[in-house]
């Protein structure tokens, strides 16, 4: 399952961009939206320059074109995510405003009917997620959740249909592995499952994070 990639998300500070791509991250997430892990695009210029060859993904939620546009471009992102409402035209107009690869997220109340995928025609990835309200403590002592395995068992199928598929929803290093081996994601998304507090990572929990979803 060396194939899946991992997307450390979340990263707020130019010292964590540096560990997560040093122990072998393939993607670093910043946070644009409302989140404790919120970055502003002084500190996002900072994360590149120390970074520069790394692959930053610029995540938005809900947010005007013009912002998405802006601060994709003083961050210098090389993908931008999706993770509110955004429309098919939406994205469609944001690709040919940006020319960045897009991943669309979507919750668990959004894949009720899979086949919506189909609407956007010009995005590059979709990433999976658990709906908040409905998500599962990311310290839970079982490897699997009831909602998870749904989550996973739908991810999976998308991704035997020819998706490319970024998996997230309460990932740790407890059940990380099994969640490549149950879906065989194109990459993993993980935050507060790495973190010693919010926006905040712990060296020891990340590594052995990627070193399990490499196994």
């Amino acid at each position: 399952m060396r194939d899946t990639r991992i997307k450390i998300c979340g990263i707020t500070s130019p010292e964590d961009a540096k560990l997560s791509w040093s122990l072998g991250a393939d993607y670093l997430g910043m946070i644009f939206a409302d989140s404790k892990r919120r970055v502003d695009v002084d500190t996002a210029r900072l994360i590149r320059r120390a970074v520069p060859k790394a692959m930053l993904i610029g995540v938005f939620v809900d947010a005007p074109l013009a912002d998405v546009v802006e601060l994709s471009c003083a961050s210098r992102v090389n993908l931008v995510q999706l993770h509110g409402h955004e429309s098919p035209a939406y994205c469609d107009t944001l690709l040919s405003r940006l020319s960045l690869p897009i991943i669309k997220a979507l919750g668990s109340r959004q894949l009720d009917d899979p086949t919506r995928l189909k609407e956007y025609t010009r995005i590059s990835y979709f990433l999976l997620d658990l709906d908040k309200n409905r998500g599962v403590r990311s310290d839970i002592s079982s490897p699997i959740n009831g909602q998870q395995q749904r989550l996973w068992s739908t991810a999976a199928g998308l991704r035997r249909t020819g998706y490319r598929i970024f998996l997230a929803g309460a990932l740790t290093a407890a059940n990380v592995r099994e969640a490549v081996h149950h879906v065989g994601p194109y990459c993993i998304d993980v935050a507060r499952g790495v973190e010693k507090a919010p926006g905040v990572k712990d060296a020891k929990t990340l590594n052995r994070f990627i070193q399990e979803a490499r196994r």
